[in-house]
């Protein structure tokens, strides 16, 4: 589905096809908010990348296109993640100075980039599981970048936004709702999609054995 759809589909709904109170400018500003906001909430565009550490450095950016970090792995080992302050803590006690070189257990995140603890000793694969800030859409004949199973989603999230500009809080709410619920069920389906069921055989009081 396009843009186009999401635009005709609020303004019909908000009843301003005229563009009086929301123009087609608005809408793609709200879809390309739904879009982030659905799939941070969903975990979709997920994706993978990968970088070589350097000896004795400890500060890596991320890739341009992350949105929000899931989990890091040093050498195929997963690292535990540890709030700044946590981290400054942390090190404060045990290495002060940041001069050991190991292998990192552990990591935060500054900015755009992510600090390793200990300074890699080695030069190894440093693998990224994040979520990608979605394909920014800017024109009416864009192709929305998610699933049309999310179309209606997007849809709810623009109205609340339209309903918030038009301060009729009531409906902004009731979408909200609407928004929240539908994103609920869909991260429900798509758990139970991915779940691997495995047969079972159960003994009854009834059954001879032969």
């Amino acid at each position: 589905m396009i843009v186009q759809d999401v635009i005709t589909r609020v303004q019909r709904q908000f009843g301003d096809e005229a563009s009086v109170q929301i123009d087609e400018a608005d809408i793609i500003r709200y879809v390309n908010d739904a879009c982030r906001e659905i799939a941070f909430q969903n975990d979709l565009t997920q994706a993978t990348g990968t970088m070589n550490s350097v000896i004795g450095t400890n500060s890596y950016n991320f890739p341009s296109d992350l949105m929000t970090v899931r989990t890091i792995y040093y050498d195929n080992k997963k690292l535990d993640f540890y709030p700044k302050t946590d981290y400054d803590n942390y090190v404060n006690e045990v290495d002060p100075n940041e001069v050991v070189q190991s292998t990192p257990t552990l990591f935060t995140r500054w900015a755009n980039s992510f600090i390793l603890y200990p300074k890699p000793d080695a030069v190894k694969v440093i693998k990224l599981l994040y979520l990608q800030v979605p394909t920014q859409v800017t024109a009416d004949t864009d192709t929305l970048p998610l699933p049309d199973l999310y179309f209606s989603r997007i849809v709810e999230y623009c109205l609340q936004q339209a309903y918030q500009t038009d301060e009729d809080w009531e409906a902004a709410n009731q979408m909200s709702g609407q928004f929240s619920d539908g994103l609920m069920r869909l991260k429900e389906h798509e758990t139970t999609a991915t779940t691997e069921y495995y047969p079972s055989i159960t003994t009854l009081p009834d059954d001879s054995g032969y």
